[in-house]
């Protein structure tokens, strides 16, 4: 009955009002009906907005559980995060998440298909949050997933974007990984628009620098 209302217009309205003051009781109940459908409630227009006041009542027990639920299936998390209402939600949770564990299980759910998200215009904000606000140690999966796919991500609208945050937000042998395929694959991803606005920041961090030829052809040079 809960997950009807919570993707019907009106009864989505009736249940965030619950949520203004709500009661243990009344928390433990929509936990326990919407458990099963955590995943498709964060992909409807009105049953995320449900799941982010949940996740902001719940305590640290109940969040595991909406965890868990939510990152069983690799392919549901990164799913939601691909679906315009999704990254919302899965971003409100992750805001929310106090355990260590908790931000591990979700982040473990977004590496292997880390550069399908990277290059969604929904997904890579929920990739550029972890970046942000997580340390590398905990973002290594990703990371190694996006060095993995380097030249894919880099020409990419928003991939280009989440590459360039993985650099500025990465440090030791991890980062020394990125630059190293972005240096790698540097031509051709200088052959690309956005893949060309991306590289000059990377090669100001690097030891690498343009050495331009009279033919007109460049190429990358070791700077002494």
């Amino acid at each position: 009955m809960i997950c009807f209302l919570a993707k019907d217009q009106h009864g989505c309205r009736i249940l965030q009002s619950k949520f203004e003051a709500p009661t243990k009781e009344d928390v433990e109940l929509v936990l326990y009906e919407v458990a099963g459908s955590v995943a498709d409630l964060m992909k409807d227009q009105y049953g995320n907005y449900i799941m982010q006041k949940l996740v902001c009542v719940c305590n640290d027990v109940q969040k595991g559980l909406i965890v868990r639920e939510l990152t069983e299936r690799s392919v549901d998390v990164i799913l939601v995060c691909m679906s315009p209402y999704g990254t919302r939600a899965v971003q409100k949770l992750l805001e929310n998440l106090n355990s260590r564990v908790q931000i591990m299980m979700v982040i473990r759910g977004l590496h292997r298909g880390a550069a399908q998200l990277a290059n969604d215009p929904n997904g890579h904000h929920v990739l550029q949050y972890c970046l942000i606000h997580y340390d590398c140690d905990f973002n290594q999966p990703i990371l190694d997933q996006i060095a993995n796919n380097c030249f894919k991500v880099a020409t990419d609208r928003s991939g280009c974007c989440v590459l360039q945050a993985c650099v500025e937000h990465s440090r030791g042998e991890v980062r020394n990984r990125l630059l190293a395929e972005i240096m790698a694959n540097a031509i051709p991803i200088a052959e690309d628009p956005f893949g060309y606005a991306f590289l000059n920041p990377c090669l100001q961090v690097s030891n690498y620098r343009w050495q331009f030829r009279p033919s007109g052809c460049s190429s990358l040079k070791k700077a002494k």
